[in-house]
């Protein structure tokens, strides 16, 4: 499970030894518990996480470990950067979204 249902863009790079890549915002991976591997030998899949603005905001294979280290240095960034969207202190445990504070307020969401 991925988390959101919405778009992510996977790429596989031939010049690297990186394999394959996910693209998705960050915001859409709020949820995941877990990292993403693939269903042959469980290989961690490279993430590469990006801003409401579509630019990267951090690479990594060890999901989990993000969420627990340094996300709270990203998180501090991107509240200024972005402070119409949510930016949880636990992101394992949030709901994905794509919308942003003000949107989940219109919708009766907390």
């Amino acid at each position: 499970m991925l988390g959101s249902h919405s778009m992510m863009m996977a790429e596989s790079s031939t010049r690297g030894h990186d394999g394959i890549r996910v693209v998705r915002r960050v915001d859409f991976s709020y949820g995941l518990r877990y990292g993403i591997t693939t269903t042959v030998a469980g290989v961690p899949l490279l993430l590469r996480l990006l801003s409401p603005a579509h630019r990267p905001i951090q690479t990594t294979r060890d999901l989990p470990g993000f969420w627990r280290g340094s996300w709270a240095a990203v998180k501090a960034e991107m509240k200024g950067r972005y402070p119409r969207h949510p930016w949880p202190d636990d992101p394992a445990a949030a709901p994905a979204t794509t919308r942003t504070k003000r949107a989940d307020q219109l919708r009766g969401k907390p």
